[in-house]
């Protein structure tokens, strides 16, 4: 018989957290940027793949298929809902972890996200909401 105070063998060796507020909060001031700036993550294909597997990684497909589409109409020359839907459906059933929700902040702090946003809360004084959030473009 285990003891409470002893810690139960797991066979997991990691445990998966969907849709964190944490992570929903950051991924629409992203998306937020983005489109306010005609920026966009997922211009080049690799990076598009990428996008989807971290989105994969870290949202529900309740979300996940939403806050993919919404990063990928960023390239309206190239935007195709189905064949968004396809790879994110993709990724959700192949996704072994390798790629978090770091990938899309790397992303969007390369296409300046960090640095404007950023520094738009600190003189702002604000926390990020929409009322507080002054882009600096």
């Amino acid at each position: 018989m285990q003891r409470l105070s002893e810690r139960p063998e797991s066979t997991c060796e990691r445990v998966i957290l969907f849709d964190r507020q944490s992570d929903i909060d950051t991924i629409w001031d992203i998306i937020r940027y983005l489109r306010s700036t005609g920026r966009s993550i997922t211009h080049e294909y690799e990076n598009w793949v990428r996008v989807a597997y971290a989105i994969a990684a870290t949202f529900s497909p309740k979300f996940g298929d939403t806050f993919f589409l919404l990063l990928s109409q960023q390239d309206a020359d190239k935007f195709d809902p189905d064949a968004c839907r396809r790879l994110l459906g993709y990724c959700y059933a192949h996704s072994n972890g390798q790629t978090s929700f770091g990938t899309i902040v790397f992303l969007a702090r390369e296409a300046g996200y960090a640095t404007e946003v950023e520094g738009s809360r600190r003189r702002s004084g604000g926390h990020g909401c929409d009322e507080c959030l002054v882009f600096s473009v």
